[in-house]
């Protein structure tokens, strides 16, 4: 698999220069799906996800774009999404700067990065994306659901992890309820500018009342999503793919959604 990596200058307003690293499998189909690495906010580079980027890539069969935007606390909200949706501009507008084709941009990322995807296509709504990939995101910070109690002290991602990265992202508590920062305070006409939406829930995760949240909201307004629970998996378990036959199995879902939707099917 081709992997390249650029520097794109900020294409949008109070974005700064962002590192791209490129995933190309064989014979790719058109377009391109930029997929922003988790990590609170505050950690995850391309390198941190990228083994699961290149089995997304196979699966979809095409490049896989993964951004290395502006982390917290150093740079609080909202920097990294002004980031990644100006790679989003460049993605859509201007390919083959990154050496992808023209032709069908999807949007995803995993956790913070899910977070991250789905603001960024609320914030540009001029972008045609032809799919949103949302895998085990926090889309509303701050707020106690069941999953943060239930699984509060989980091993690996604790419900006071999250409320530390929260606290570094947003460090102003009456931002925690802007829709850019917490998707499910976005109104029902916004969401509905999304395109075609795939969630990624874990069950053993203290933001799986985020995923259901969402996809509830989601499916009350009639719009086009789909649901899948990962039985028996915590949180950021694509990254365990190297080990977890399950992660393999949801990361080839994954790619043949993503195939799905840049198809239009």
């Amino acid at each position: 698999m081709q992997r390249c990596e650029y520097v794109l200058p900020p294409a949008r307003a109070n974005a700064a220069p962002c590192r791209v690293v490129v995933l190309t499998p064989d014979s790719p189909a058109p377009g391109a799906t930029l997929m922003i690495p988790g990590g609170g906010f505050a950690f995850g580079a391309p390198e941190t996800d990228e083994h699961a980027g290149r089995s997304l890539a196979q699966a979809a069969g095409m490049s896989v774009v993964l951004p290395d935007y502006r982390k917290a606390p150093e740079h609080p909200f909202p920097a990294g999404l002004l980031d990644v949706a100006s790679v989003c501009v460049t993605l859509a507008k201007q390919p083959e700067t990154i050496g992808c084709t023209a032709g069908p941009v999807l949007v995803g990322g995993d956790s913070a990065g899910a977070n991250l995807a789905i603001a960024t296509l609320l914030l540009e709504r001029q972008i045609p994306a032809a799919g949103l990939l949302l895998y085990y995101g926090m889309f509303a910070p701050g707020q106690q659901r069941a999953s943060h109690l239930r699984f509060a002290d989980y091993p690996g991602f604790t419900a006071g992890k999250l409320q530390r990265y929260t606290e570094w992202y947003l460090p102003d508590p009456a931002r925690r309820s802007d829709p850019l920062a917490a998707p499910l305070h976005a109104s029902d006409t916004a969401l509905t500018t999304l395109p075609p939406v795939h969630i990624l829930a874990a069950e053993l995760d203290p933001l799986l009342s985020d995923s259901l949240a969402l996809w509830r909201r989601l499916l009350a307004l009639g719009h086009s999503v789909r649901l899948d629970v990962a039985q028996g998996m915590p949180h950021g378990f694509l990254q365990m793919s190297q080990h977890l036959q399950d992660a393999r199995q949801a990361l080839t879902l994954c790619g043949h959604v993503a195939r799905d939707f840049a198809s239009g099917l």
